[in-house]
């Protein structure tokens, strides 16, 4: 049980040291990282929770599995919140691209949400990799010193 809560603990700590990198010369970096850390923390656990249902139904306790589940639930999710939240604009421009047009995503809005979608999973997976060498990786304890 301790070893899940160290890892339950640092792997999204890992995630908002990541989504605060940006902010780091900003003058509000405190209120970001504050915010990126309980923002990582409800996501990770979120992301977490629904895949400890898949894992325990297969029975997988392998890293991979660990990251690829993960990364398939937060990309799925990832992409659907991503289109859901621009739904409704007439127009919106960001990141140099133009999202959505006469209330229409654009093409290269949709490509725009798949590539921050698979940024955003890829980071989130990472972190399940962290927690897995933590909480879930069988330690050989039998070797003694001689």
């Amino acid at each position: 049980m301790k070893r899940i809560a160290l890892g339950v603990f640092f792997a999204p700590l890992l995630i908002a040291i990541i989504w605060t990198i940006p902010y780091w010369e900003h003058s509000a970096l405190n209120f970001w990282a504050l915010f990126n850390i309980i923002s990582a923390y409800v996501v990770f656990l979120f992301f977490a929770g629904i895949c400890h249902l898949i894992l325990k139904a297969y029975g997988w306790k392998k890293w991979w599995q660990y990251t690829l589940v993960m990364f398939l639930i937060s990309f799925l999710l990832n992409v659907i919140f991503s289109i859901y939240s621009v739904a409704g604009y007439d127009r919106l421009f960001y990141s140099q691209t133009l999202v959505v047009e006469f209330g229409q995503i654009t093409n290269a809005g949709y490509l725009l949400k798949l590539r921050e979608s698979i940024i955003s999973s890829l980071i989130i997976s990472v972190a399940m990799v962290l927690f897995w060498f933590i909480a879930v990786h069988e330690r050989n304890d039998s070797v003694k010193n001689a």
